[in-house]
């Protein structure tokens, strides 16, 4: 056993689980030391990630020298605010990796997360690039992230992994520290944890970090610090880049800018918050990356997080500020100069765009954005309407959506903005309307895909997610069951709050849907046969195919699609809603777990 569990800790170090950040430069990390925890645990495993790399975690052998890995090579902390009877064995060398931000930057980079091969770990402790105490208040420089915390970015990572058009750095593992600790400033003790990410290139590691540390000399922390960042312009944009080793995908600022534009338009059509988006939680590609401020908002309002951060709707408006210092560092370091207005322009009319395909996609996507066109014209004409009044997160909200106008409740007044939009929708989808050479079906399915869009996640609140995390949190004491019940959470929200799905065939309307570890099913109604169909959703690891946490033997009745990744469909027809459950079984042999009713 020894010997196995060996080979296999050997082989995660050798996954490609993320980039190595040496090939941004010589001079992008810097090192500092940890020691490891004695009482840390995991209590979360992101199963599709390590699936989707080809780690069998349904093996208990597997899962197991998984966990040991991970514990011995990232439950680590910085020892100078951890007692050392928390500690074990010999010092651990862990790497900050510096990055600046739009308006120069306090930090000189990562604050609170070590390096250690190709993943990271966020909350390890203060890191050499903590800016001085007179500085930076205790929030942004205490190093640590408490176990509420983890659990939200798990969750809230995965439900944008799944629904962003490009996607979302992942949270791979949850470890509990195994101890408390007190913030004296605060007055506040809390439940320690530890954030696994995999590597990911920043576009703050394209900017100056102009107010950190030391100057004057050839070693000084400035001198390093631009030296840094013209390797990072080269290696990133130059001609002999290594985006390659570094695992991306757009080759210029205009395309990683072009991402940015969808990734806002997508949030602005799902209600989706990140209290602002900044270079330093936007990956390179795209994805977005860290969700302490994550949440759902109920309106379209110019929601306020607090006095610190950008209001919801104001993200586009960052835009020329974010390419003005991008633009300025590439210009200093490579022959080809860039147009700032032009990508500008570009963003906005890309978020325009994005805007309203992603309204169609998601209340007719059979028909098409051109086909719907007035229904998009409609949205925007809301969105801008409600973007007039200001929320405060923090507060007491006002819910005026027109989700209750959609199912015909008080807020359907026709005096109301969201009444006049009701009225509005069916005059557009009246016989006389644009879209009256519809079928009644069809009429009757874009009603259901607008009631299911505009239905509320109400679990995705931040206040909620707080509550619900921190009670979770305050049972860490529990070591047998803790990681049960994080499980059991993180499955909950998604199978209650995702509304995406972008493999599902046009048209189909979600009755039904569950998510469980790697795997999901959708049940679903095909609007013209009128027909059931449950859609399960799994990995194939070592050629094998897994749903959920069962193991699934290919028959030649039910064939599986592959899709991107190492992910597949099934496609499973079943008599009814009722039936859904015993219908899987007799076809797959595969037990369903319960699903959550969704249908509008």
């Amino acid at each position: 056993m020894p010997d196995t569990q060996g080979h296999s800790r050997t082989k995660f170090a050798q996954l490609d689980l993320g980039p190595d950040l040496n090939d941004l430069g010589p001079h992008a990390l810097v090192p500092f030391v940890a020691r490891r925890l004695k009482r840390a645990r995991v209590v979360w495993i992101n199963e599709r990630f390590w699936l989707g790399h080809g780690v069998d975690i349904l093996d208990p052998v597997e899962r197991g020298a998984l966990e040991t890995w991970l514990l011995d090579t990232y439950a680590c902390c910085v020892p100078a605010d951890v007692a050392p009877e928390e500690m074990e064995g010999p010092d651990r060398i862990f790497y900050a990796d510096r990055y600046g931000a739009s308006g120069g930057a306090t930090h000189g980079g990562s604050g609170r997360c070590g390096i250690n091969g190709r993943l990271n770990v966020k909350g390890i402790g203060r890191t050499p690039l903590v800016a001085a105490a007179d500085v930076v208040n205790t929030q942004h420089s205490h190093g640590c992230v408490w176990l509420d915390e983890a659990i939200r970015e798990a969750l809230a990572g995965e439900i944008c992994a799944a629904e962003y058009p490009h996607g979302a750095v992942p949270v791979v593992a949850v470890i509990d520290c195994g101890i408390r600790h007190k913030i004296a400033e605060w007055s506040f003790t809390g439940h320690r944890a530890l954030i696994i990410r995999p590597n990911f290139v920043r576009l703050a590691h394209l900017q100056r970090s102009t107010f950190f540390g030391s100057a004057g000399t050839p070693q000084s922390d400035q001198h390093l610090d631009a030296q840094r960042t013209r390797d990072a312009v080269l290696n990133v944009w130059g001609p002999s880049h290594r985006r390659d080793t570094l695992g991306i995908q757009t080759k210029t600022l205009a395309q990683s800018m072009e991402r940015f534009a969808d990734q806002v338009a997508f949030s602005y059509v799902h209600r989706f918050y990140f209290g602002g988006i900044s270079s330093s939680n936007l990956a390179i590609d795209g994805q977005v990356v860290d969700f302490g401020a994550f949440t759902f908002v109920p309106s379209w309002a110019k929601t306020i997080y607090n006095d610190e951060l950008p209001r919801y709707g104001d993200e586009a408006a960052s835009i020329r500020v974010l390419l003005q210092s991008l633009t300025f560092f590439q210009d200093k370091y490579l022959p080809e100069k860039e147009d700032v207005a032009t990508i500008a322009d570009a963003v906005l009319v890309q978020i325009y765009h994005s805007f309203g395909r992603y309204i169609a996609e998601a209340c007719a996507p059979e028909q098409g954005a051109g086909a719907v066109a007035d229904l998009v014209k409609l949205f925007r004409y809301y969105f801008s309407q409600q973007q007039k009044r200001t929320d405060y997160l923090d507060g007491r909200l006002r819910k005026s959506w027109i989700y209750r106008a959609l199912k015909g409740g008080r807020s359907a007044n026709p005096t109301s903005l969201n009444g006049e939009v009701v009225l509005a929708i069916k005059r557009i989808l009246s016989s006389e309307g644009p879209l009256g050479h519809l079928s009644k079906k069809e009429i009757q399915g874009i009603m259901a895909g607008l009631r299911r869009w505009a239905r509320p996640r109400p679990l995705l609140l931040h206040k909620g997610l707080v509550y619900h995390t921190r009670k979770l949190a305050d049972q860490a004491g529990d070591a047998k069951n803790l990681a049960v019940r994080v499980h059991e959470l993180i499955d909950q929200y998604l199978s209650i709050s995702r509304r995406v799905w972008r493999d599902l065939p046009a048209g189909y309307i979600v009755v039904a849907q569950v998510c469980r570890g790697a795997g999901s099913a959708v049940l679903c109604r095909v609007p013209r046969s009128g027909k059931y169909i449950v859609i399960l959703y799994g990995m194939i690891t070592g050629g094998q195919y897994i749903l959920f946490d069962q193991k699934w033997r290919q028959n030649s009745r039910l064939t599986p699609v592959a899709l991107p990744g190492e992910g597949f469909t099934l496609n499973v027809p079943v008599k009814g809603r009722l039936s859904a459950a015993q219908d899987v079984k007799a076809q797959t042999g595969i037990d369903l777990p319960a699903m959550f009713v969704l249908e509008a």
